[in-house]
């Protein structure tokens, strides 16, 4: 069996494009979007006639993104308060369920066999780190996409352009003058996010080899609530915290570190899950 054709059973048998997946998904963000106009409209209601006044306060793609896919500043920025990021961590989770069990779930249902005809466990554990990585893209782009078909529809700006009231009103304290780019804006607001989300799935995949899923799953919840409670360029779920990137400018973030420490997470966790296959009797645990 090539590995093209191993790849393909992969995306086949995972139902990666099951319609139950794609309409959670799309509910999901598509209430992130709904809740985003009514804080928005809760938030500056004396300053509008109605609810459908709300993109006199020149809101974008951006706004949407940041405020309930972005997370929240750490204890130690500038901000006033500290309100847990339920929405992100929702979003995170449920990426994480969907990528939780397929890995084994194929191996009692024939993958022994598959191995044998491919004769490397190696190429096998390839295949699924690749269809890990799809579905994590399919998910940001799924989810994005309806984020951004609803700010087009509802006549907000595509632009990544941030709003200082909306921000200020989202993290209680102001939006610095950074100055920057709309390519590193989309870079810590879409790429980001995606690329440490593929990392930590990655990793979460490796964590089942050693682990029982619901504990490899336990144990990522734990290491993204550990990101939000502290800051630091080593941790690699800040980086999927977008409002703590540089390019924001509250907090010193930056993206190319992000992209180094995730590119560095997913190598570990795919050399550690090929190791870890190697050295475990795949036929007892069948």
């Amino acid at each position: 069996m090539k590995f093209f054709n191993l790849f393909r059973y992969d995306l086949r048998r995972s139902r990666l494009f099951s319609p139950g997946r794609i309409a959670v998904t799309a509910g999901l963000f598509s209430f992130l979007f709904l809740c985003f106009c009514v804080d928005v409209f809760q938030g500056f209601y004396f300053e509008l006639k109605s609810f459908w006044e709300i993109n006199s306060l020149s809101l974008s793609f951006g706004d949407v993104l940041l405020s309930k896919t972005g997370g929240i500043l750490p204890l130690n920025a500038q901000s006033q308060s500290f309100l847990f990021p339920t929405e992100w961590l929702a979003i995170q989770m449920l990426l994480c369920y969907f990528t939780l069990g397929y890995m084994q779930e194929d191996f009692t249902r024939g993958g022994a066999q598959v191995i044998t005809r491919m004769g490397s466990k190696t190429l096998w554990w390839l295949s699924k780190c690749l269809w890990n990585v799809c579905s994590v893209t399919l998910f940001f782009c799924l989810g994005y996409g309806i984020l951004f078909l609803l700010t087009v529809l509802t006549g907000k700006s595509p632009a990544f352009t941030l709003n200082p009231s909306v921000f200020a009103f989202y993290f209680s304290c102001s939006l610095p003058e950074t100055g920057a780019a709309q390519s590193e804006l989309f870079l810590a607001l879409c790429v980001l996010p995606w690329l440490t989300a593929a990392a930590v799935n990655l990793v979460q995949m490796a964590l089942t080899i050693f682990l029982k899923p619901a504990y490899a799953y336990f144990a990522t919840g734990c290491w993204l609530i550990v990101g939000v409670y502290y800051a630091h360029a080593l941790l690699l779920p800040n980086y999927g915290l977008s409002v703590r990137s540089g390019a924001v400018g509250v907090y010193g973030f930056q993206s190319v570190t992000g992209v180094l420490l995730c590119l560095g997470t997913m190598a570990l966790a795919v050399a550690a899950g090929a190791l870890g296959l190697r050295r475990k009797d795949m036929i007892a645990r069948a």
